[in-house]
């Protein structure tokens, strides 16, 4: 059943016009990506939302044994590409992860943003891992009740559940994963 979750995802997203909370599917249209990376990511990555400051999610196609189909898609890494670069970074180890950051809404790219600090400054997990998220929880259920059902769906479906905290998620694909930043510089580089 997980093979299928990507589709799944997609014609959840269609029967919504393209939008989930506070994003708007842009799935597989590069141009969506920041022009200057454009073309020397072309075939790594996959923009699957982007919300309405140009920040985007995208499938990080990087594990090259995996498979452009949908089985192998949800295996690989989702990033986050903040629309002034910074941060970019690895934020889900797979689409099942990334699928459990989505019931916080627009208030990821303020975690995000934060997470600026960790990867900047060297700051300690400890730090991020104190605070509690239900209330960011709650807050984007009542302002999109859309997402009550796609919790549902997630939870009774495919095991789903929201993250209990999304610097967690992203923690541990930062950590766990390459590094994209570093990634990303030697491909421009070498254009």
């Amino acid at each position: 059943m997980v093979q299928n979750l990507l589709e799944w995802f997609l014609k959840y997203l269609e029967s919504r016009n393209g939008r989930l909370n506070d994003f708007v599917s842009v799935y597989g249209k590069m141009d969506s990506l920041n022009p200057m990376i454009q073309e020397s990511v072309f075939p790594y990555f996959i923009p699957l939302l982007q919300d309405g400051s140009g920040s985007l999610f995208a499938i990080w196609n990087i594990h090259e044994v995996r498979l452009n189909t949908y089985q192998h898609l949800i295996s690989q890494p989702i990033v986050w590409l903040e629309a002034e670069a910074n941060p970019i970074a690895v934020c889900a180890k797979n689409f099942v992860a990334f699928l459990s950051l989505l019931p916080y809404g627009g208030i990821l790219h303020h975690y995000f943003s934060k997470m600026d600090f960790y990867l900047l400054e060297n700051r300690t997990k400890e730090h991020y891992l104190k605070d509690t998220f239900a209330q960011d929880l709650g807050n984007c259920a009542k302002e999109y009740p859309e997402m009550l059902d796609f919790n549902k769906t997630l939870e009774k479906e495919y095991g789903i559940s929201p993250a209990l905290s999304p610097y967690q998620v992203f923690l541990e694909a930062y950590d766990t994963e390459p590094n994209l930043e570093e990634w990303l510089n030697q491909r421009v580089e070498n254009m």
